[in-house]
Order: structure tokens, then sequence, then C-alpha cells
């Protein structure tokens, strides 16, 4: 069984080669041009169960229809108003804003990578103004495993790979591997994050975490992690910055995916993005308090279109419909529908499958990328798109799905399951 495509869409995906530089990593070769809730169309019509959520950036779903109202609204009203005058809109939102998650100050932005880079550029005069540390010892500290974006900055802040080092990318000042032992400091190792901050906390104006990454095997381990890091930051004063562009806006059960650590931890500064406009209008918030937040001044962090009507309203209308359809609370249910189908799987090629509310992930073993790539391929044959995510599927999924949409993307799945795990020599996947 292989996926078929039609000339069309491969007449599509060779222009898109021939004249397109960079992208993701190997999309799923479905070619859309109508998305509606949680389904797809492709370009010959053929429907399909979203089960990416655009990589969270619908969570409210594709083109929600009051989303779209309000921002179709508002585009016949003022489309930009940017940082040339001041956005009428924008003062009421900011203090909403503000209100909503218990912060003083809010900046505008655009992409996530954008965000959490604003939120480490803040950190860094703090380090310096506030906490003293001269600038050229100064670190920030991410996380092995956890992705920021692929800005020069962001891309520091992560794991070295040949693709990073083909660009001469490494800022020894934005590193998630110890400066002294040179080993990586893993996501969910909180004994190696331990001894690095025991040893440089001098130095280090902050840490940047995904608060929830849905990859360790229980939610309960990734909250103890999450939690014992922030205990660790405010022992040697040292700001912990929640990016919360993908698992924040209710995915887990919770509006951020740093509530999980309780009342009394809040983030110092956090990065809001992806579902916030509910994959309307491109949009990024940092929040923080004023300690933080007043060391920004004119003409330091800015961007064109921050300050967009369209924005603020996607914003508000998004933010509008993650609360009357109460789908924070839905997520929790479709975490335990998730979990009661996976708990059926008996494949001796899945090491474990584990949810975050709306966010899955299940990880293979014994089996090659090739394997785990074919699974996808199949599922899109039969009308479920999925991405594979190297020897795992990660699957988000949009809030607002139904009960018998959830029952009939996963029986794909399951059925993908069988089908390739009843004879991994067909598809090549032994690995040696």
């Amino acid at each position: 069984m292989a996926v078929t495509l039609s000339d069309r869409a491969k007449e599509l995906l060779e222009f898109e080669s021939q004249y397109t530089a960079g992208g993701f990593h190997d999309p799923m070769p479905a070619v859309i041009t109508k998305a509606k809730g949680v389904k797809l169309w492709d370009i010959d019509g053929k429907e399909y169960l979203d089960f990416t959520c655009m990589l969270s950036a619908v969570n409210q779903g594709h083109s929600h229809p009051a989303i779209i109202e309000a921002v179709v609204k508002q585009m016949h009203d003022a489309s930009l108003v940017n940082i040339a005058a001041h956005t009428a809109i924008w003062p009421p939102f900011a203090q909403m804003m503000c209100q909503r998650f218990g912060y003083d100050k809010i900046l505008p932005l655009v992409s996530g990578t954008e965000a959490v880079e604003a939120a480490c550029k803040i950190a860094r005069k703090w380090g310096i103004n506030v906490k003293g540390i001269p600038a050229d010892e100064l670190l920030i500290l991410g996380l092995s495993g956890c992705f920021h974006g692929l800005s020069i900055a962001m891309w520091s802040l992560q794991d070295k790979t040949p693709k990073r080092a083909a660009y001469g990318i490494a800022d020894p000042r934005l590193t998630c591997y110890d400066p002294k032992t040179e080993e990586p400091l893993s996501y969910g190792n909180t004994g190696r994050i331990k001894a690095c901050i025991e040893h440089h906390h001098a130095r280090i104006a902050a840490v940047v975490i995904e608060p929830i990454r849905g990859q360790l095997r229980t939610f309960a381990e990734e909250i103890s992690y999450s939690t014992k890091l922030y205990d660790l930051c405010k022992e040697y004063n040292i700001l912990f910055i929640a990016d919360e562009i993908r698992m924040g806006c209710g995915k887990t059960g919770r509006f951020l995916s740093s509530d999980h650590l309780g009342a009394s931890r809040k983030p110092d500064l956090i990065a809001l993005g992806k579902s916030l406009s509910g994959g309307v209008y491109p949009v990024s918030f940092v929040l923080g308090r004023s300690e933080c937040m007043d060391l920004v001044g004119e003409k330091e962090i800015v961007s064109t279109y921050s300050f967009s009507p369209l924005a603020i309203t996607a914003t508000t209308a998004a933010l509008r419909v993650i609360d009357d359809e109460c789908l924070i609370e839905r997520a929790g249910q479709i975490e335990k529908k998730f979990l009661e189908v996976a708990e059926t799987w008996r494949h001796p090629f899945i090491r474990y499958a584990t949810a975050r509310g709306a966010d899955f992930f299940i990880f293979f073993w014994r089996i090659d990328q090739n394997t785990c790539r074919r699974i996808c391929e199949i599922c899109m044959h039969n009308g479920l798109l999925v991405y594979p995510n190297g020897l795992g599927i990660r699957m988000s999924i949009a809030m607002v799905i139904t009960d018998e949409e959830l029952r009939a993307g996963l029986e794909i799945l399951s059925n993908a399951f069988d089908t390739v795990f009843s004879d991994l020599t067909r598809y090549r996947a032994l690995v040696g």
C-alpha cells in the first residue's frame, strides 16, 4: 500500500522543490487546498482528519467561524496600524492579557521564535543590570531536546547538529550544554542541570524551558522535573522562562503548561504564540514582571506587525473560543480517550505511548525511521494526516474534535500499526 499522488499534486510538489528554499523536515506529500475544523481536503478533493493541528497552531480547529468572522470584520476597519502611530484596541487588550495571566507588562511580536528570543534578550539585560553579571560571562541555558526556533540565537540555545555547524552558529553564552563538562543538559535529567546550576549559578541569568514537553514516559515525570528546575532557579536567583508556544493555549489541560507546576511557581517570563490566534494570523507575546519588562526601552524590541489590529482581534476571538467552548476541559477528555485506545496496542515495536491533554506521542523501538515514515504514509492513504518525529509519531489534536472523529482517526492509526508491524520484512524495516 502506497500513497498515490495525482499528476497535479506531483507537479505542484516539483514546483515547490524547484523554487523554494528551506522548509521543515520532509513534510507529508498532502497538497491541501481547504481546512475546516479537524478536516483537510487536498487538491484532488480527498478528505483527511488532521492529527497534526499544524504543529499545535490550530487548537481551536481550522478556520473557526467565530475567529474568522471577527478578523474579517476588523479587516474592513483597519488591517494594520503599527509603530508609526497607536492602535486603539491595543491598550484594553494589553490590560486584559496582563490581568488574565497575572503579569505586569506585555510585549507584542509575530512569531514564536521572536518571542522566545525577546525573552532571552530581556533576561540578558536583567542579568547585567540587576544580577550584576559581566556581559561577556553571562549565560542563558536551554535544555537538550527542546525546540525554540531556528534564528541564530535560538539555534545556539539548542542541540549541536551538523546542519547548525554548517552555518557556523555556536554562541557559548546561549547553550544547552554544561560549560564545564560539555555534557548536554537533557530535559528530564535533574542531576545534570542541578550540577550545572550549582557550579555556574553566578553567571546564569535565565533558563529557558518548555515546561511540559510530552516526551517522557509520564506526565508526572515532566511536572516533577520542571518543578525541581523552577525551585533551583529561585534558589540561585535565575530567571525561569517558560516557552509556551507549542504546549500553551489549553493543549495540556491547563491554559499554560507551566500551570501544572502550581500557583506558587509562576515563571518570570512567558512566551505565547501559535494557537493564541487560532491559526488565523501570526502572533506572539512575551509577558513578565515589571522588574524584567521595564528594562526594555524604545527601539530595543519591536516589530512592524506586532501591534496589528488583526493580531489583537484574532487573539481576542481565539481566547473567547477556548473559554466559551470549554476546550481546556475537552483536552483532558481527549487525553483519556487516547490512552484507553493506546492500552489496547500490544505491538512489541511500540515502546510506549503517552499524552499531555490533546498532545500525543508514540515512541517506537527496534525499527528505523523509514518504517515510522511508512506508518504515516499508510495513515495518509487512509485519510489521516500524522507527522513522523524521528523514531516516533507526535500528534496534536484540535480540541474541537468530536468523539466520533477521534475514534475514526485512532482506528486508522491502529490499522496502520497492524499492517506494518505484521510484516516488517516487507517494508525493509528490520534494523541491521
